[in-house]
C-alpha cells in the first residue's frame, strides 16, 4: 500500500485546514450580503452548501488524523468499491499492534480492540462458519457478555446467543474458566434438566416457558400474566454472580488472547 510522501501530507494539512476556514468565510460573507441576486432562497441555498463543505472537509480531516478509526473509514469506501481512496485518500498511518493492546489499562478495552480491529473484520467479510475457532472462542464471550449485561442470565438462553451454549462452556474450560462454566452448567441444570442446554433456540424456549409458566419478560406490561412469575427462579442469583466476577473472567480472556497471539492476524507486533 502506497504511503503519502511528505508534499502530500503537507499538501493534506493545508487542505484539511485551509479549506474548511475557506468555506466558513463564503458562509459568512454570503450571511451578511444584502444583494444576492436571486434574493434570499439562493442566499440560504449558498450559505449551507459553504456549511455542509466545510463540516465534510473536517470530517474527512479527522478521518485522516485518526487513521480511519471513526466510522471505519477505509472499511466503508473499499465496501463501496472505492478502493483507490480507501488505499491513497484515506492511508493508514497507524496499523493495530500488540504494543498498543498492551498499553490499553481495562481487559474490557483489550477485548473490544481485539474485536474491532481483527475479528469483526473477519465475521463481515467471511461470515460466522467461515472463522478460525479463535475468533469464534471471542464472539461467544462477547454475546454472553452483551446478554447478560443487556438483560440477565435468562435472556442468553432464550435468544439466539443461547445456541452457542455448549461450545462457549467447552471453551470457559480451555481457557482455564472453570468456575464461569459451572455457573452456565448450574443455571441450564435448573431449565432444561442437562448442564449443556439445546442448541435450538425454540427447543429452549419452550422448556424455560414451561418452568416458569409463561414468557419471562415484561414486554407487553400484562401484570396478570407477569403474576405467573412470581416465587419462580429467572436465574437471578447467577446473574448476580456473573456480574460478581465479570472482571475476573474477562482478564482470564485477555490473557488466553496473549497466549494465542497468532489467532488474530490483522494484529502486528512482537509476542
Amino acid at each position: 500500500m502506497r504511503r503519502l510522501d511528505r508534499t502530500e501530507k503537507c499538501l493534506v494539512h493545508i487542505v484539511g485546514v485551509g479549506m474548511p476556514v475557506f468555506f466558513a468565510h463564503m458562509a459568512y460573507k454570503a450571511f451578511i450580503e444584502t444583494g444576492i441576486r436571486g434574493g434570499w432562497v439562493l442566499k440560504w441555498m449558498l450559505i449551507c452548501f459553504c456549511v455542509a463543505a466545510a463540516v465534510g472537509v473536517v470530517l474527512f480531516y479527522v478521518w485522516y488524523l485518526t487513521d480511519g478509526a471513526i466510522w471505519q473509514t477505509r472499511a466503508w469506501l473499499r465496501l463501496r468499491g472505492m478502493v483507490w481512496p480507501a488505499s491513497c485518500l484515506v492511508p493508514r498511518r497507524f496499523k493495530p499492534s500488540w504494543q498498543k493492546f498492551a498499553t490499553l489499562a481495562s481487559p474490557y478495552r483489550r477485548i473490544d480492540y481485539v474485536m474491532d480491529h481483527d475479528v469483526n473484520k473477519e465475521w463481515g467479510r467471511a461470515g460466522f462458519d467461515a472463522l478460525k475457532d479463535g475468533r469464534k472462542k471471542l464472539i461467544r464471550f462477547y454475546w454472553l457478555q452483551a446478554e447478560v449485561n443487556n438483560g440477565a442470565m435468562i435472556q442468553y438462553f432464550w435468544n439466539s446467543s443461547g445456541d452457542m451454549a455448549a461450545d462457549l462452556i467447552n471453551d470457559l474450560r480451555e481457557i482455564g474458566a472453570d468456575y464461569a462454566a459451572d455457573l452456565i452448567e448450574r443455571a441450564s441444570m435448573k431449565f432444561f434438566s442437562n448442564r449443556v442446554p439445546p442448541r435450538d433456540t425454540m427447543a429452549r424456549r419452550a422448556k424455560i416457558e414451561a418452568h416458569c409458566g409463561t414468557e419471562p419478560f415484561n414486554i407487553d406490561g400484562d401484570f396478570e400474566r407477569l403474576k405467573v412469575l412470581e416465587g419462580k427462579d429467572t436465574l437471578e442469583t447467577e446473574t448476580d454472580e456473573f456480574r460478581g466476577f465479570e472482571d475476573r473472567l474477562t482478564q482470564d480472556y485477555v490473557n488466553w488472547i496473549n497466549r494465542h497471539r497468532d489467532y488474530f492476524t490483522h494484529i502486528i507486533g512482537g509476542a
